[in-house]
């Protein structure tokens, strides 16, 4: 009773609140507050779980693809890069992510990158917020979104460079302008590039390509010297990069085809024009210069030439292919032992389906194909030939058996002369030399004091040397010997007197404009860059040949003079933009 009565005199008189008293009012605030707190809570929970879902379907989605355009750039890859993007994704389930125009793919020089953008709708499953509509396409939605890039890296890059050094380019300054160039060339590629990942292998020709006593070691030949050091290669070689290290190949015959018994040339003095050079020239100017990465001799090699000769760039097509091509990796690894090339370069030339290793032809001509020569008879075995050395002079003595109209190159038995009237006459008489019926024609003197007797036994006797086919015309032009010593055998027929200018054939233009059309295919076909260099060459046909050899229009430059240097520094610039970086 009193508790009651206690309230009842502590509450107040009723009153009724003002607007000021019912702002400061603060009963029921936090329970506001916590409602707020609470629902915030739940939106911020929600979008979290729709966050981690976004982000898992970004990730995945980056991810796969990564892999697709890594794959799609491999230069390895032989299908369609953007086949290969939209396979990947496709494989993964998320084909409806990409399309076609999503990616782009850029090809260069031996090189590929691709690029590639796909997007992923995720929807918001715990309520819209405006706030995030920058995020995706609308508020109910966010977007993934993967980029990827991917290009091929070229380390190692193996370069020919077959350059015209043929008579021709001794005129009107062609010959110094080259030399500038390619070594411009040089200093542009060797100083962009890390030591040793660059190989440059120097193949100068004329009328032949002297491969040099050390690379044609390697190779097995049919009547081998070392007079000189040149190939033969039959028409079916030109349809293939590679070269045989067992199967042998007919060695060119050190002799010139030229020169006959009205020109320039006295007996005994070395032959003027050899179609594969001296050994004077291999060394310093004419030979070939494999797989070197050191700049500088390669610079200095190429401020060596000389022009002489006629043009065969087929078969400087056909050596700069070899030397790009893994059939001859045994013998680089051969160099490397004997330390004639970089041991960097093992493994060298490199199989044409790796990688990270690049190709480079570069052909150089200032004019169309002429002739080249061989020697079909008598390249090897003894000839009918002895020479001794007197007075100063080389004494050149020839047997033969006038009776059968043979040479003798065996002197045993019995042999008949028949003297030249005689002969016309149609008849022939045993001539003996004291008791010995053989006999020698003997050329006396290699000067201007030639005569010429008949002997029993050759000038010289028993220090006479029997020459081989090959030491003889290594001496002697075959068109002066018939012309000359030969002819001054009376007794024989033209025939006889002339079979030995006939052993000389050759291959003209039109067969090795063929060979060389041939050999420009097989190098492209294993994805070698070819750019060729037309200097001011004088048919459309040849030009238009030159063009057909190249990687494509853009690899072909048909140059005057005085733009060679544009032309080798425009190449070394796009061999340059190939050194891409992953």
């Amino acid at each position: 009773m009193n508790w009651c009565l206690v309230i009842a005199a502590s509450r107040k008189p009723s009153v009724m609140p003002t607007r000021q008293s019912f702002w400061r009012n603060e009963d029921g605030a936090m329970i506001i507050f916590g409602v707020m707190l609470f629902g915030l809570m739940l939106a911020i929970g929600g979008l979290s779980f729709d966050l981690m879902r976004y982000e898992a379907h970004r990730s995945r989605l980056q991810a796969t693809l990564d892999r697709a355009v890594l794959a799609a750039a491999s230069l390895t890859q032989q299908n369609d890069a953007k086949t290969v993007v939209l396979d990947y994704m496709a494989k993964a389930g998320l084909a409806d992510y990409i399309n076609e125009s999503d990616i782009n793919v850029t090809q260069g020089l031996g090189s590929q990158k691709v690029q590639a953008t796909a997007h992923i709708h995720v929807p918001l499953h715990h309520g819209t917020m405006a706030v995030f509509t920058g995020i995706g396409s609308d508020s109910t939605t966010l977007v993934a979104t993967a980029n990827s890039a991917a290009q091929e890296s070229i380390g190692n890059i193996e370069i020919s460079m077959v350059l015209d050094v043929s008579g021709s380019m001794g005129s009107y300054s062609r010959l110094s302008n080259l030399k500038t160039a390619a070594q411009g060339f040089l200093d542009t590629v060797y100083d962009a590039a890390e030591a040793n990942t660059v190989s440059t292998s120097i193949i100068p020709y004329a009328t032949q390509v002297n491969a040099g006593a050390n690379l044609l070691s390697y190779f097995q030949r049919n009547a081998g010297h070392e007079y000189s050091h040149c190939l033969n290669f039959q028409t079916a070689d030109f349809s293939s990069t590679t070269m045989s290290l067992v199967t042998p190949y007919d060695q060119t015959v050190h002799f010139d085809p030229w020169t006959s018994w009205s020109s320039y040339y006295t007996l005994g003095d070395t032959p003027p024009w050899p179609v594969c050079g001296d050994l004077e020239q291999e060394v310093v100017n004419r030979a070939i210069m494999p797989w070197s990465t050191n700049k500088s001799a390669l610079k200095t090699y190429i401020g060596n030439f000389v022009a002489s000769g006629n043009t065969s760039t087929d078969v400087g097509v056909k050596w700069g292919a070899a030397l790009l091509d893994p059939s001859l990796q045994s013998v680089v690894d051969g160099m490397i032992g004997t330390g004639d090339v970089h041991s960097a370069l093992t493994g060298r030339p490199f199989n044409y389906d790796t990688g990270d290793a690049m190709k480079i032809l570069i052909v150089m001509t200032d004019g169309e194909h002429t002739s080249q020569f061989y020697m079909n008879n008598y390249r090897e075995g003894d000839s009918f030939v002895w020479t001794t050395e007197q007075g100063g002079n080389t004494h050149y003595s020839l047997w033969w058996d006038g009776e059968a109209s043979t040479p003798v190159t065996s002197p045993t038995g019995n042999h008949s002369y028949c003297r030249g009237s005689q002969w016309y006459y149609g008849s022939c008489y045993d001539w003996e030399w004291g008791s010995n019926p053989d006999f020698w024609f003997r050329t006396y003197g290699s000067g201007d004091d030639l005569y010429y007797s008949w002997a029993s036994t050759p000038k010289g006797g028993a220090n006479a040397t029997q020459e081989t086919w090959n030491d003889l015309w290594a001496k002697i032009p075959p068109k002066y010997f018939s012309a000359g010593p030969v002819w001054d055998m009376h007794s024989l027929t033209s025939y006889e007197r002339n079979r030995y200018t006939n052993a000389v054939s050759y291959v003209g233009s039109s067969t090795k404009d063929t060979r060389f059309d041939t050999i420009c295919q097989a190098v492209k076909s294993q994805n070698v860059i070819v750019f060729t260099i037309g200097l001011e060459v004088p048919n459309s046909t040849h030009e238009q040949r030159l063009e057909n050899c190249a990687t494509s229009t853009g690899h072909y430059y048909d140059i005057n003079n005085l733009e060679i240097g544009f032309a080798f520094s425009s190449i070394a610039a796009q061999i340059n933009q190939l050194r891409l970086i992953q």
